[in-house]
Order: structure tokens, then C-alpha cells, then sequence
């Protein structure tokens, strides 16, 4: 009878640690910085303005994921242009996430509008 007790106890354990792995693991937490710094590099430097990016871009701010998917990331950054001049932008772009052509996860960064 203990045996049993000690059986039923212990498979109880294990299905409540199950349980919480998975839910913790299923919650998407948002974007990586490292992804979305470069992602938004991606898109800054392959602009048809001819911006040079002067300065790391620094998230300012992350947002809740909206109702489409994406998510806002609010940062800031210096670019020049072709003619030497300099300005800071603190612009929100909007990260979703994509697959590439190699089939691998991306994030695309589109300014937020």
C-alpha cells in the first residue's frame, strides 16, 4: 500500500513539473535584443535614403506584443548623410517574426507608422 501511495505521489510530482515546463516554455517572451538591434541595423543600412548608421543603436523602450503579432521596440541611433551632415533618430519599428530563405527564424523590422 505504500508502495502504491509512494508510486501515485511521485508520478503526481512529475506531471505538475511537466505542466509548468511546458507552459513556461510555450509564453513567447518578445524579441531578443541582440535580434532586434540587428534586424533594425538590417533595415537602416539597406534604406534607398543613403543614411550611414554613426552610433549602436540602444532600445529606449520594448512594447506588448500587438494584436498582428509584432513587436513595437522604440530606439534610438545616429545616421549621417551622403553630405556629412549628422542627426539622431528615435524611431519605433515594428519586429515580426519571419523565416528567411535558408528556412532559418528572422525578425523583420518594419518603422512603425
Amino acid at each position: 500500500m505504500r508502495t502504491n501511495l509512494r508510486v501515485f505521489a511521485l508520478m503526481l510530482v512529475m506531471l505538475v513539473v511537466v505542466v509548468f515546463t511546458v507552459s513556461g516554455c510555450s509564453k513567447q517572451q518578445g524579441v531578443p535584443d541582440a535580434d532586434a538591434i540587428k534586424s533594425i541595423q538590417s533595415t537602416i543600412e539597406g534604406n534607398t535614403k543613403g543614411y550611414t548608421l554613426k552610433s549602436p543603436i540602444v532600445i529606449v523602450e520594448k512594447g506588448k506584443q500587438l494584436p498582428t503579432g509584432d513587436w513595437p521596440v522604440k530606439v534610438e541611433y545616429t545616421v549621417s548623410a551622403k553630405d556629412g551632415s549628422t542627426k539622431k533618430e528615435t524611431m519605433t519599428y515594428n519586429l515580426s517574426p519571419s523565416i528567411d530563405a535558408m528556412g532559418a527564424n528572422v525578425w523583420l523590422a518594419v518603422e512603425a507608422k
